[in-house]
């Protein structure tokens, strides 16, 4: 309840106006805010990560508060509520019960899809003007090209959307309209002309592959009563149309993830769809399937994704795994990303890159990948897939002028 009234600003000598009314005995209201709200922020960051069982369920009600001061009147409380959410988000996906799951995935839904009513709605552009403000906010500095303040740039608007993706967890698989949104702040990001962005973008690829794996939600019992929306959907899950939604929403993330295959996207993926034990008992078909489609992908692109594609097909058809060993899909999302303050929220602009370049020591390698068992090379479809794409893969190899002729 303290920390609730702190960061909305309830803390001070008039009651509601909190920090504002305080500000009066400083000269910088910004400064003011900044001060009185690192504490809770910063409580939220590290006691979700210090023992997420405890505190992450307890938190959970503060998360509107969260999300609202992404939109704060000033740049430095945006900053302070991106990393206090990035903590979260990490002691959120070390908890291992879904109990709480399905509550803060509806709570970032409605944050990410609730449009602002304008009274006057521009005539000339109507569907700007229904725009969710957190995602006319993320276009916005997810273009900017010369930032003069994280919370004004590209890396502040791709940690947001990346901890947005994690808390939504599968409902970025089941929900259409959210997969689509956040494909598109995603290529924006991509097409930035500073290569350090878009391989920082593609760390959210590792976001998306953690999402398509994760079960569907439970639903939280300590919101039964309150919770009628939900009971209603549960009702309808039923529905021929509701399955058909869910489907095109899978269908969806499915193809983004098919759709980035460089910076080592295409090996965390495949390292997901296939180690993930659950996912995979249950899904072993779409595993291979889009397993065997991702390195198509990755064979056809010259230089490193093609080299990769070749020692992915070696490891799955000639690799051993040490016993009592699985895939971590904790690997999916690195501490770096989340608790970024030291860190990527507060790297100079120019030196972006020696902040990125870390992330990816966290992130899946070939090694993580799974071989597959001798059943599954028996499987013609997997087979044929994997000489396919060896043979589009040698299609792409270049010899020096000096290299000699093979020998035996």
């Amino acid at each position: 309840m303290v920390l609730q009234r702190a960061i909305d600003g309830e803390m001070g000598k008039e009651g509601k106006k909190g920090a504002i009314s305080d500000g009066l005995k400083v000269r910088s209201y910004e400064a003011l805010s900044y001060i009185s709200l690192t504490i809770p922020f910063k409580a939220v960051h590290d006691l979700s990560m210090h023992n997420p069982d405890v505190y992450v369920p307890a938190f959970v009600p503060l998360l509107p508060s969260v999300l609202a001061n992404l939109l704060a009147p000033t740049l430095a409380l945006r900053t302070q509520a991106c990393n206090a959410l990035g903590g979260f988000v990490l002691g959120f996906a070390a908890v291992c019960s879904t109990r709480h799951h399905a509550r803060v995935a509806k709570i970032v839904a409605e944050f990410f899809t609730s449009a602002v009513q304008r009274d006057s709605p521009s005539q000339r552009s109507p569907t700007k003007a229904n725009e969710p403000t957190i995602v006319r906010t993320l276009r916005t500095v997810m273009a900017n090209t010369d930032p003069s303040h994280v919370a004004q740039g590209p890396v502040w608007g791709i940690n947001v959307v990346i901890c947005f993706i994690v808390l939504l967890g599968s409902r970025v698989a089941s929900d259409l309209k959210i997969g689509q949104t956040i494909n598109s702040l995603l290529s924006i990001g991509l097409s930035h002309k500073r290569s350090s962005v878009h391989a920082l973008v593609c760390m959210a690829w590792r976001a998306l592959a953690w999402a398509f794996v994760q079960p569907k939600h439970q639903k939280d019992e300590m919101y039964e009563d309150d919770d009628s929306e939900e009971e209603e959907e549960e009702k309808e899950s039923d529905d021929e149309g509701t399955k058909a939604a869910h489907a095109a929403g899978r269908e969806n993330l499915r193809r983004t993830l098919l759709s980035v295959v460089d910076c080592q996207a295409g090996v965390s993926t495949i390292a997901t769809l296939l180690g993930e034990e659950d996912y995979f008992a249950a899904n072993s078909k779409e595993a291979l399937d889009t397993t065997i489609q991702l390195l198509q992908s990755m064979a056809t692109k010259p230089d490193l994704p093609c080299a990769e594609a070749m020692e992915i097909i070696d490891r799955m058809v000639n690799g051993t795994v040490e016993s009592g060993t699985t895939f971590t899909i904790k690997l999916l999302l690195p501490d770096q990303l989340f608790d970024a303050m030291p860190g990527i929220l507060t790297a100079e602009w120019k030196d972006l890159i020696n902040f990125v370049r870390p992330l990816y020591d966290q992130t899946p390698i070939v090694d993580d990948i799974r071989p597959l068992t001798q059943a599954e090379l028996a499987d013609d479809s997997v087979f044929d897939g994997l000489f396919k794409v060896w043979r589009t893969a040698i299609g792409q190899l270049e010899l020096a002028d000096t290299a000699g002729l093979p020998v035996g």
